[in-house]
């Protein structure tokens, strides 16, 4: 997160926590820890529930975990 500038509209960022690693482990942290959410002036009801979309046969819906 420190690479997206809001104030410069740096690009569209995608992210998939349920099957990234990376993604899920931010997600849970910016529900977790305000700190993390308050440079950015993120509430914690903007933070979605994850959204299932890919299923891989070994891992099930959320690989990511």
């Amino acid at each position: 997160m420190p690479t997206i500038n809001l104030h410069r509209c740096t690009g569209i960022v995608t992210s998939v926590p349920s099957d990234s690693p990376d993604d899920y482990i931010v997600l849970k942290e910016l529900k977790e820890k305000d700190f993390y959410r308050k440079p950015y002036n993120i509430e914690v009801d903007m933070l979605k529930d994850l959204v299932d979309i890919l299923e891989v046969p070994e891992l099930g819906q959320r690989s990511a975990e």
